[in-house]
């Protein structure tokens, strides 16, 4: 009697078990939901964010993606500060702290899992191990965000033309699809030096908004934009800009 009912209750599950795409589009919707309702909240008080963000992380992500448990599978050179473009890829103080916070209530649904998190352009990407391990959690995270300028030859000023921010784990390559459906692939390493900076690892193979093929290695300080690529496509002109801020140091960006 009790293998008939396992083979019964398997084969129930095996008939409505949800089919791949619809657990991406279901992804996908949660993802873009939670970034869409974090940027129409202003950051104004603590326990505002607070509440904000456990609602979120538990009654959203916890609901949903805790069942999806999708796998979203050298040199160094000073990097370059252009003025005029920078701007676009600088952090600010709520920003960081922002980031602190989702990145922190993912790592309470998945302690021994996450590896990095990406958001670009509405897309939010979740990089979740299958086989738990213990030192994950205790392994720092770092902010790298992305930018892309562009602007047509001869004009003055730059406009954003594609943006990510990735929370990574120090001393570990991960690859990113930023965006699933232009087929944009990003793979970032980042290792903290002795005196503060961090060496930035940093290769991209894009084509939207722009065909952008670099791989460049960088040593970079906390907060300080630094341009790690740039190319001329017909009339325009576009440059690639990054920043970092171990998430680490959010504390201090708060009081500095």
């Amino acid at each position: 009697m009790k293998n008939s009912l396992d083979r019964l209750l398997q084969d129930w599950s095996a008939r409505h078990a949800p089919q791949a795409d619809h657990c991406d589009r279901l992804a996908r919707t949660i993802g873009t939901e939670v970034v869409r309702q974090r940027y129409q909240q202003p950051v104004e008080a603590a326990s505002a964010a607070g509440n904000l963000w456990r609602k979120l992380g538990y009654m959203a992500l916890g609901s949903a993606l805790t069942l999806l448990l999708a796998l979203l599978f050298t040199r160094f050179k000073p990097a370059s500060e252009p003025a005029a473009a920078t701007t676009w890829a600088r952090l600010t103080v709520q920003q960081i702290q922002a980031e602190t916070r989702l990145f922190r209530e993912l790592e309470r649904l998945f302690p021994d899992n996450l590896r990095w998190v990406v958001q670009s352009n509405g897309d939010l990407g979740l990089g979740v191990v299958a086989t738990a391990n213990v030192e994950l959690k205790h392994t720092p995270a770092t902010l790298v965000r992305l930018v892309v300028v562009r602007r047509r030859m001869g004009d003055k000023s730059w406009q954003p033309a594609w943006n990510a921010d990735v929370i990574v784990r120090d001393e570990e390559l991960v690859e990113v699809t930023p965006n699933r459906e232009k087929g944009n692939k990003l793979a970032l390493w980042v290792y903290p030096l002795s005196d503060g900076a961090l060496a930035v690892d940093t290769s991209l193979a894009f084509t939207v908004p722009a065909n952008i093929n670099s791989r460049v290695s960088t040593m970079m300080r906390h907060g300080h934009p630094a341009e790690i690529a740039a190319l001329r496509s017909g009339d325009w002109e576009c440059r690639v800009l990054q920043t970092v801020f171990p998430l680490d140091d959010a504390g201090k960006a708060s009081r500095g």
